[in-house]
């Protein structure tokens, strides 16, 4: 499934009711850091209710990591586009979700 809901994409995610409730109350003050080094992108999620760090080694291909959080295994396939400039990480749990984000790299120190 596809969805531009924050919601929907809590639910997708496998949160419970009540955190996706709240969640959308505090949704204007989700704070996501990113910092990346040439083989590691770490993205940092913080909410009034809830913290979360994600590392991703940008060589995975097919890379399986156990999420505790989702309680799944999530297969992890990163690809460059544009000579290096486009980062895209494929995250897939087969039969629940497949989550595709690309970061566009700026400059040597930045993405977005």
């Amino acid at each position: 499934p596809r969805s531009e809901s924050l919601e929907e994409i809590l639910k997708i995610q496998g949160m419970g009711w009540a955190v996706r409730k709240l969640a959308a109350k505090v949704s204007n003050s989700i704070v996501l850091t990113i910092d990346h080094t040439s083989d590691k992108l770490t993205q940092s999620f913080s909410t009034p209710v809830k913290n979360k760090v994600i590392e991703i080694d940008l060589n995975a291909s097919e890379t399986v990591m156990y999420d505790a959080e989702v309680k799944a295994n999530i297969t992890v396939t990163v690809l460059f586009e544009d000579n290096g400039k486009k980062i895209i990480v494929k995250a897939i749990v087969p039969k629940r979700f497949e989550r595709i984000t690309t970061w566009q790299r700026v400059d040597e120190n930045t993405i977005h």
